[in-house]
């Protein structure tokens, strides 16, 4: 019974082989699957060279281009003050601001002018004399002549013993007497040089003090030396003002000022691309980039949009301490011309404005998102639709927007504007052109030709 048991098992065990075995030899080989490169999706822009016009936005307050302090030269009672003399009020060039009372000083033209006369005077009286004393002193030289020869007269007569001594030195007394006039008169004419000339110089002293005298006397009116308004008014009628006493201060209306405060980086950057353009060394820049550049000033505030076209004026020597920047000052020429009441007011000083500095526009440049830009380099699109790397100079970068030196990049270049990662040299690529970017690259480029154009036309 055991026997038939354990075979019993066996037909079984028999039918299962049986099945294995046709089921591996009836089932297929498995096919080899072909490997293929993984490709990555870019997107990217061709880039063309164009045109740009590079600006750099900053604030600041507008200050007067010039400012005058009236201050007393001399002392005096204020006799007199422009009706328009208050804080605010508008005072044209050539006008009396102030007057100071002239008595005292009319006075001493006066007393100058007769100084003056009295001199003169004494001149001509020095010259009268002058003249008669030398007409005196010829004839006493005619009679020292005479009393010569009869002092000789005598002592030949004396010899002969026809004239007594006595006689002879009474001739001697009378021709020394003689010498002592003509000698006399001789002295007089010898002072007569020094003399005019302390005559001349108490002359001169006396010219001096009148042309001090007029100067005091002009001194005493005050005009406004330009069109301008009354920043302060210090001083009141009938008041005692000493000399060097501010009475006031007038702003000019002909010229507004701002300075704008840039950052050393954009400054260079806008150095940069001036320069390339003229094809000068930077060291002479200075005077360039006031040539070169020209502003827009806005008004910060809100439901009006007032703008102004100023010119570059000049930049600071250094970098300011505090906030680390330069300084650029722009100048508006009349402030106050164009003003509308309810539409455009005036600039006047204090106003916190929007300074826009635009220079010119730089030929075969190209604009890339600064995005795309890191550490210098940009990825590319090679010939062989894989990932390159190129590197670019940045000159100028504004907002969103960085413009690349001109032979950086080949004309028709394809820059990827994407992330890929990881970003591996020489990875394949599924490249798609990204017209949005190169919309909002085109539009940010306009804009900026836009600004040089209106700054233009007016």
């Amino acid at each position: 019974m055991l026997i038939w048991k354990r075979l019993a098992v066996l037909p079984p065990v028999i039918v299962g082989l049986a099945l294995v075995y046709w089921a591996t030899s009836n089932r297929s080989q498995p096919e080899l699957a072909e490997i293929t490169e993984r490709q990555t999706p870019v997107a990217f822009i061709e880039v063309q060279p164009q045109s740009f016009v590079p600006s750099v936005t900053s604030f600041g307050t507008v200050q007067p281009a010039h400012s005058w302090d009236a201050v007393a030269q001399v002392r005096g009672r204020i006799d007199y003050l422009h009706p328009n003399f208050v804080r605010g009020g508008v005072i044209r060039a050539g006008e009396d601001v102030v007057r100071i009372a002239a008595d005292e000083y009319e006075l001493a033209v006066a007393q100058a002018e007769a100084n003056i006369l009295s001199a003169a005077a004494q001149i001509e009286e020095l010259k009268a004399s002058a003249k008669a004393t030398e007409a005196s002193l010829a004839i006493e030289q005619q009679a020292l002549e005479l009393s010569e020869r009869e002092l000789a007269r005598q002592q030949e007569l004396a010899e002969r013993g026809a004239v007594s001594s006595v006689v002879v030195e009474a001739q001697e007394r009378s021709f020394l007497a003689q010498q002592a006039s003509v000698q006399s008169l001789q002295n007089q004419l010898n002072l007569v040089p020094s003399q005019r000339s302390a005559l001349e110089q108490s002359l001169a002293v006396s010219e001096a003090s009148l042309n001090q005298a007029n100067l005091d006397l002009e001194r005493t009116r005050i005009e406004a030396p330009f069109d301008g308004r009354v920043a302060a008014a210090d001083v009141d009628i009938s008041e005692f003002v000493s000399s060097g006493t501010r009475m006031g201060t007038l702003d000019s209306v002909a010229a507004a000022e701002i300075e704008a405060q840039v950052a050393p980086q954009q400054m260079a950057q806008m150095s940069r691309l001036v320069g390339r353009q003229a094809g000068t060394e930077p060291g002479g820049l200075a005077n360039q980039l006031r040539e070169t550049l020209h502003a827009r000033v806005r008004l910060v505030a809100d439901g009006v949009d007032p703008e102004w076209v100023a010119t570059v004026d000049r930049i600071t020597d250094g970098v300011d301490p505090q906030t680390r920047a330069i300084g650029v000052f722009v100048t508006v020429a009349d402030p106050y011309g164009a003003a509308q009441l309810g539409a455009r007011p005036p600039l006047i000083k204090g106003m916190f404005v929007e300074v826009e500095i635009v220079g010119p526009a730089v030929d075969g440049i190209m604009v890339l998102p600064r995005s795309a830009i890191d550490q210098g380099r940009v990825m590319v699109v090679d010939p062989d639709v894989r990932l390159g790397f190129e590197d670019v100079d940045v000159l100028f970068t504004t907002d969103d927007i960085a413009v690349i030196a001109k032979g950086s990049l080949a004309s028709g270049t394809e820059v990827i504007v994407s992330d890929p990662s990881p970003a591996i040299p020489g990875m394949a690529l599924i490249p798609r052109r990204d017209a949005d970017v190169e919309a909002r690259l085109a539009a940010a480029v306009a804009a900026q030709s836009a600004s040089e154009t209106s700054g233009d036309s007016e």
